[in-house]
């Protein structure tokens, strides 16, 4: 890429991040949520322009994506993360469906068991990084913008998985869990690896590319969140 490219497109990505601050989060005595959550609900078409304004904030930044080593070590940091925690919420809503449907209890019915990893909440205080200042990007809000805007409309949810029946000695390829974990090569992560081979894993793939983050946001979390809950239903017929 030119200088003068370079130049243009920070220029772009500063122009973009005013008018998307501007628009979501125009009180700066409000929290970045509430703020978000009232226009989600509150104006379709200024909705729209949010997520236009963050998926071509998004486009831009990806452009100017050097991939240093430092970069490079942070997003792999963030996707063995993501691939730890899918096996993990695996293992958990397994366990607990196990439990439960081990129970033998006659009003327990159809059971479900369903487990989450969902994005941090919002209002994160993020890490200012080694390359931050090449981006010129206001990574803190933006983040906590993005954050915001996908749980106001509650679609935070990065990975999920739904256990409605037994599994017994399930293993990866039989559930679909080892193609979420161990490769997930598409888009952006395809031409990513010419620098270096990782195993992407589908959750930082959503994030990327059914999400607004592009990798210098990515790489600036550090935390999700997961959760299990279970459903039974029982038919109560009148005698």
């Amino acid at each position: 890429m030119g200088l003068k490219s370079e130049i243009e497109l920070k220029n772009k990505i500063k122009q973009l991040e005013r008018r998307i601050i501007d628009l979501a989060w125009p009180d700066k005595s409000d929290s970045i949520y509430g703020s978000v959550e009232d226009l989600v609900f509150a104006d379709s078409k200024l909705n729209e322009k949010l997520d236009g304004l963050l998926r071509e904030r998004k486009f831009c930044l990806n452009k100017l994506f050097r991939g240093t080593d430092l970069e490079y070590d942070r997003l792999e940091m963030v996707n063995n993360t993501l691939r730890e925690n899918t096996i993990r919420l695996d293992s958990m809503v397994s366990d607990l469906y196990k439990s439960l449907n081990n129970l033998n209890l006659n009003w327990l019915g159809n059971l479900c068991v369903e487990g989450e990893m969902t994005l941090p909440t919002f209002d994160v205080e993020y890490d200012i990084l080694p390359d931050d200042m090449y981006y010129g990007s206001d990574f803190n809000t933006i983040i906590n913008i993005e954050c915001a805007y996908c749980i106001a409309e509650n679609s935070n949810r990065i990975h999920d998985i739904v256990h409605a029946e037994l599994r017994e000695d399930v293993d990866f390829k039989a559930s679909g869990l080892d193609m979420e974990i161990d490769d997930w090569k598409e888009g952006i992560f395809y031409y990513m690896d010419k620098q270096r081979y990782i195993k992407w894993c589908y959750a930082l793939h959503h994030l990327e590319d059914h999400l607004f983050f592009p990798i210098a946001d990515i790489i600036h979390l550090k935390e999700f969140a997961l959760s299990v809950k279970s459903e039974a239903e029982h038919i109560a017929k009148v005698k």
